[in-house]
């Protein structure tokens, strides 16, 4: 079974990154780099793991999170908000949106991976 991984990041570089490292994994990966495209393509896609930053241009992550999480559609879709902040309400605003997991940058490539296949359905 291939997982499908939808990376909602607003910096390039930060996408370009998670998705050679979860290319290393042969996770099939789609790219987002707004709120709404996020929103958007969790909607049609339906992917097995959203990985979401907090600083969004047109909304934050948490919001993204909330939205998805309060639709019955896309609640059981794990989340993992990936971010530059690591203070405990950071981590608590996360948990509060719904979020199933909190992973601060800089981060090394085997936690990230090991996250991800936490959050991922048992094969």
């Amino acid at each position: 079974m291939t997982y499908s991984i939808l990376v909602a990041d607003d910096d390039a570089m930060n996408r370009e990154i998670m998705e050679a490292f979860l290319a290393t994994e042969d996770y099939q990966v789609h790219l987002a780099n707004n709120g709404t495209m996020a929103l958007q393509m969790t909607a049609a896609l339906r992917p097995h793991l959203l990985i979401l930053d907090v600083l969004l241009p047109d909304m934050s992550g948490y919001e993204v999170c909330q939205q998805l999480k309060s639709n019955r559609a896309t609640a059981a879709i794990p989340i993992l908000i990936v971010t530059g902040f690591d203070e405990p309400e950071d981590k608590q605003a996360a948990k509060t949106a719904g979020a199933n997991d909190f992973l601060a940058r800089p981060f090394e490539p085997e936690e990230f991976l090991a996250r991800v296949q936490a959050l991922l359905p048992h094969r």
